[in-house]
């Protein structure tokens, strides 16, 4: 007779054992992914392949919210046509490495669902992601295969039963699913009580395009420039105060803010360190810019969460933080106006490390300022 019950034990000993650590970093990959423009490639084959186009479905469709960017997911399984022109003329084994050749960018995400982890035509998609830049993800099991070594995440469940597996896979992309779901659910509840008072200040500054950038008023209120002539000055304004609003939103006491020109030369910035102005010199801002987390930001116009900055080589040591070693988190954004206008870096004490929804949050407060900032200059003589 079946041993149903028996079917049950074990699937439920090897879901007390998924990896949730690696489930939260793959969970934060897609939400940077989502916040950043990045596509979202998803491949299996057989069962694996219908995990595929689930997830696809749920990242698309069920994650979709008015005032935040799409999932940008494409599912590798979904074209007949596509996928079996590429089996009949290149071979089964280039079925999604074809499709990815065509498509994918650095920074882009590729999640690779394979129970055993040795499929060729997995492997060799996988190993074109890599090539390319992009951040490959793994969902295996078993002892992971060949796959799990390739992957910058593997998420392996602990078992040697391929229904058990797919079970499991299923019931992971949809944790990842809700959990995406929950966090920009209460982020957008929390930006409707933040977004009236934040566009309220941005008016305000707006309609004061005919002045003069006061200098010294910034000056009182903590803030250090260096050049905002450089700068037309209302946007200057505007990137000051956006600066003080992330602070203030995210209860955070040290920030950067790095303001750069057309050709992405810096020429402004301002530091607050424990809630106190410094006074960094453009050599500062230059080395941050050209060495630091920030011009890896601007470099690669995405924002990034690191968790601990001892632990991440794009992370500089401030001179005034020299006898303060002690590990911090930081958030840093770019700043888009057509270019990349500025970049916004965000630091914390390691304890209250920023979140995923400090990012949302973070994210939606700099798009709210960016069409100001587009806003083409008058010529003189209009």
């Amino acid at each position: 007779m079946v041993n149903i019950d028996e079917y049950l034990s074990f699937l439920g000993t090897s879901l007390s054992q998924i990896p949730l650590e690696k489930v939260k970093h793959v969970i934060q990959i897609l939400h940077h992914a989502r916040l950043n423009g990045k596509q979202v490639f998803i491949m299996g084959n057989g069962g694996s392949a219908s995990t595929s186009s689930h997830f696809v479905c749920d990242l698309a469709k069920n994650n979709y919210f008015e005032g935040l960017p799409p999932f940008k997911a494409i599912d590798l399984n979904s074209s007949n046509a596509i996928f079996t022109a590429y089996a009949n003329d290149d071979g089964y084994e280039n079925v999604f490495a074809s499709q990815l050749r065509n498509l994918i960018n650095p920074h882009d995400i590729v999640i690779a669902i394979s129970t055993s982890g040795n499929s060729p035509n997995i492997l060799k998609a996988v190993k074109l992601a890599n090539k390319i830049g992009a951040i490959t993800i793994g969902f295996t099991g078993y002892e992971g295969g060949k796959l799990g070594q390739m992957v910058n995440v593997e998420v392996r469940v602990a078992s040697d039963n391929i229904r058990h597996i797919e079970d499991i896979h299923m019931i992971i992309s949809h944790l990842i699913s809700f959990a995406l779901y929950e966090i920009s659910s209460e982020t957008l509840a929390f930006q409707i009580k933040t977004n009236q008072s934040f566009d309220s200040k941005i008016n305000n500054i707006t309609k004061q395009k005919t002045k003069a950038f006061d200098k010294d008023k910034i000056s009182q209120d903590e803030f250090t420039t260096i050049n905002s002539s450089a700068l037309d000055s209302t946007n200057t304004s505007m990137l000051f105060q956006l600066l003080r609003m992330l602070l203030e939103i995210t209860n955070t006491k040290s920030g950067t803010l790095i303001v750069l020109d057309e050709s992405g030369n810096v020429i402004d910035g301002a530091q607050v360190f424990g809630g106190k102005t410094v006074s960094p010199s453009i050599e500062q801002l230059l080395d941050i810019s050209q060495n630091g987390l920030a011009g890896w930001v601007v470099k690669n116009k995405q924002a990034t969460i690191v968790e601990n900055t001892n632990d991440d080589a794009r992370w500089l040591q401030r001179p005034w933080e020299l006898d303060h070693q002690e590990s911090k988190s930081a958030l840093s954004i770019p700043i888009k106006a057509g270019n990349i206008v500025g970049c916004i870096t965000l630091v914390r004490p390691k304890e209250n490390r920023f979140s995923i929804k400090d990012l949302e949050l973070v994210t939606s407060m700099t798009s709210s300022i960016e069409p100001a900032l587009n806003k083409p200059k008058k010529q003189s003589g209009d």
